[in-house]
């Protein structure tokens, strides 16, 4: 296999197997920096760096013991030990997340990022795949408890609809990003590396638990969306899902929603398909907004240094390019 440089020290990754296998973990890595705690995946070339320990793929080292507490409390309960692991993929989309919706609380700057997403109103908090930030820092990590997170109203009332719904409890739906402020409720479906995930149509039960989100009021023609797209896959069903569990926890809170899907690129046939499918009013707002868009507004409107080392991981899955 092609020879690959640590991106921590800049050494050659030591070679540790001629067998070329899947890599999902630092650990089924075949070049590693063990001094760094760095391994390439498995592919020829352009590979995803995979650190032993996740917080070395974040900016923030401090950011350790709060995250040790998020992950034993996000919503998906099944998917809890996978999403640290993939917190230390260079490409990971949650620790873009992360380090970006972060920064504005670090640096007092929530009316920034409120301008960005064209917000009307004050935000009050933000929740991390179920786990609200304010309760993270407003805490002591060591006397944090279950109630504490787990009791959030936002929490309480999502798994509420997630439950009325159908959903299992250790599978539940965990929005990326919950925005809460004075009149809005904001979920933002975050997407750096991959398209819209598909799925599979031809398996009767995946068409069973799509059509557990088909709620008339909120849409228009959900026929479009709740069919097989292309060949036996449908794209659709994270938009579908937020979509409809937003609009239902909005109306339990009395709170106008927005949908917020944040990609690179904006105008694909799949949005258009899905803006045609829901039914938006006043109360009621799906857009879509590019990386390229916000860093764009961050650095003219508002005097914002993209070139800051702590925005790096975007600028690595290409987000956003430096001028």
């Amino acid at each position: 296999m092609n020879e690959i440089k640590c991106p921590k020290c800049g050494k050659a990754m030591e070679d540790k197997a001629k067998e070329k296998k899947l890599a999902y973990s630092f650990e089924r890595c075949v070049r590693v920096c063990e001094n760094c705690g760095c391994g390439a995946s498995n592919a020829k070339s352009n590979p995803t760096y995979i650190y032993k320990n996740y917080i070395n793929n974040l900016p923030d080292k401090k950011d350790k013991d709060m995250l040790d507490v998020l992950f034993n409390h996000t919503l998906n309960e099944k998917n809890r030990e996978d999403k640290k692991i993939k917190f230390g993929f260079s490409t990971s989309e949650d620790a873009c997340s992360w380090i970006f919706f972060t920064y504005f609380f670090k640096k007092n700057k929530l009316d920034v990022l409120k301008d960005v997403l064209g917000l009307k109103s004050e935000i009050k908090d933000i929740l991390f795949w179920g786990v609200s930030y304010n309760d993270l820092i407003n805490s002591k990590i060591s006397e944090i408890s279950d109630g504490i997170l787990e009791n959030n109203n936002i929490i309480k009332n999502l798994k509420q609809s997630e439950d009325n719904i159908g959903e299992i409890s250790r599978l539940r739906t965990e929005p990326d990003i919950i925005i809460v402020t004075d009149e809005e409720l904001v979920f933002v479906e975050v997407k750096v590396n991959s398209g819209m995930p598909t799925f599979n149509f031809n398996k009767e039960k995946n068409k069973e638990n799509f059509e557990k989100y088909s709620n008339v009021k909120y849409y228009n023609n959900f026929d479009i969306i709740g069919k097989k797209y292309k060949g036996s896959i449908n794209p659709f069903y994270e938009l579908v899902r937020n979509w409809t569990l937003l609009n239902d926890l909005g109306g339990k809170l009395n709170k106008k929603v927005c949908l917020i899907n944040l990609v690179k690129k904006e105008e694909t046939e799949e949005i258009k398909v899905f803006k045609k499918a829901i039914n938006e009013s006043d109360k009621r707002i799906f857009k879509v907004r590019t990386w390229e868009e916000i860093f764009k507004d961050l650095e003219k409107k508002h005097n914002i240094n993209i070139s800051d080392d702590c925005f790096k991981n975007l600028r690595d899955n290409n987000c956003y390019k430096l001028k």
